[in-house]
C-alpha cells in the first residue's frame, strides 16, 4: 500500500492488531510503558528514522503534533485524537509521555492509526493555528514514510518515489506510484 508520506507511531493492521511504525516497540505494563492506573503511556521512537529531507524524527516532532492538532485554531482533521490528553511530555530526544485527563482503557488513540500521523516540527512550526492552511507541505508532504511526494495535483493526481532512507528494511517495494483520485 502506499503509506501516506508519513507514519503515525503504530498502525493497525488488517486483524486489527496493533503494531508499531515509528515506535521502537508497543508499550506494556511489563515493559514500563502502560501506567497501571491509566492515566499514562511511554513511547520510544525506532531509532535511525528521519523525515525525507534528511532532518532526524525525534520527541519533539510528537510534543508538536499534540500541540498543532490540538489548538482548534489549527482545525486538524485529527483533533478528536487529542482531546483527552492532558499534555504530551519529551523525556528524551526518543521517548515522550502522554498524559490522559483521567484513566484511559483504549491509550492507542492519539498518535496511532491514520488519526495519529506525526508532524514534522520544523516544516509546520511557523503555521500554528489559523496561519496552517498556508503551510507549503500541506500540498507537498514531508513524511517518514517509504514514498516522498515529487508531484501532487489536488483533485487528481499524487505522484511519488522510493525514499531510499525508509527505516524499514526491504521497503518500499516499488520505485514510483501513481494515484489518480479525488
Amino acid at each position: 500500500a502506499f503509506n501516506e508520506a508519513g507514519s503515525s507511531l503504530a498502525a493497525f493492521n488488517p486483524e486489527g492488531n496493533l503494531v508499531p511504525q515509528l515506535a521502537a516497540e508497543l508499550p506494556t505494563r511489563d515493559n514500563g510503558g502502560l501506567a497501571r492506573d491509566g492515566t499514562s503511556v511511554r513511547w520510544r521512537l525506532k531509532k535511525g528514522v528521519t523525515w525525507h529531507d534528511g532532518r532526524a524524527l525525534t520527541a519533539d516532532d510528537c510534543v508538536f503534533t499534540w500541540e498543532y492538532a490540538a489548538d482548534p485554531a489549527t482545525a486538524a482533521t485529527s483533533i478528536a485524537a487529542y482531546r483527552d490528553l492532558e499534555r504530551v511530555e519529551k523525556l528524551d530526544d526518543q521517548t515522550i509521555r502522554v498524559l490522559f485527563k483521567r484513566p484511559m482503557p483504549f491509550w492507542a488513540i492519539p498518535f496511532c492509526g491514520t488519526g495519529g500521523m506525526v508532524l514534522p516540527r520544523h516544516v509546520f512550526e511557523r503555521y500554528r493555528g489559523g496561519p496552517s492552511r498556508e503551510a507549503p507541505a500541506n500540498l507537498k508532504p514531508l513524511g517518514t514514510g517509504p514514498f516522498r511526494a515529487v508531484d501532487f495535483r489536488p483533485g487528481d493526481t499524487v505522484r511519488a518515489e522510493g525514499f531510499p532512507g525508509y527505516h524499514t528494511a526491504g521497503r518500499p517495494w516499488f520505485d514510483t506510484v501513481e494515484m489518480k483520485g479525488g
